[in-house]
């Protein structure tokens, strides 16, 4: 990936990802939460990751995401807590946090099996990407969709 971006040293192409998780993430609830709404701007993103030629707009591309998925996350950990029972509430609050420990292993599973075996490199890891965010836009279109005519039925 370093050599593929141009970026001249190991460190400089891992400070700025770390730079992402912790910097990024916090502060964009209050920055621009409202980006994350639009699903579309996710796989956006995620396609567009998949084809930087440059250091500069892989950073660029990261930190977008970061942006609008910090601000999907608390959003989503919140209405998940209040729309589930109280019994339940401990459960799914641990099934959020497993969700990073999962999503790196996936991601090394995945890593495994793309990056060596195809002519891109690490760039289908960000295309295989777009099935999780496909999936994920349908699923809460057909949740929102089932929330109004549940609503419209009270």
């Amino acid at each position: 990936m370093r050599k593929s971006l141009g970026a001249s040293r190991l460190s400089s192409c891992c400070a700025p990802l770390g730079l992402r998780f912790l910097v990024l993430q916090p502060t964009d609830t209050v920055a621009s939460g409202h980006l994350s709404s639009i699903m579309s701007f996710f796989i956006v993103l995620e396609l567009a990751t998949g084809f930087t030629n440059k250091y500069s707009s892989f950073l660029a591309c990261r930190a977008l995401f970061g942006i609008a998925m910090g601000g999907l996350y608390g959003n989503t950990a919140a209405t998940a807590m209040e729309d589930c029972p109280p019994a339940a509430r401990g459960i799914i609050s641990g099934m959020f946090q497993v969700g990073c420990s999962l999503g790196y292993l996936l991601a090394t599973v995945f890593a495994r099996a793309l990056v060596d075996t195809t002519p891109y490199g690490w760039r289908p890891l960000f295309w295989f990407g777009l099935v999780h965010q496909c999936c994920s836009y349908s699923f809460s279109s057909a949740s929102l969709k089932q929330r109004a005519i549940k609503n419209d039925n009270v």
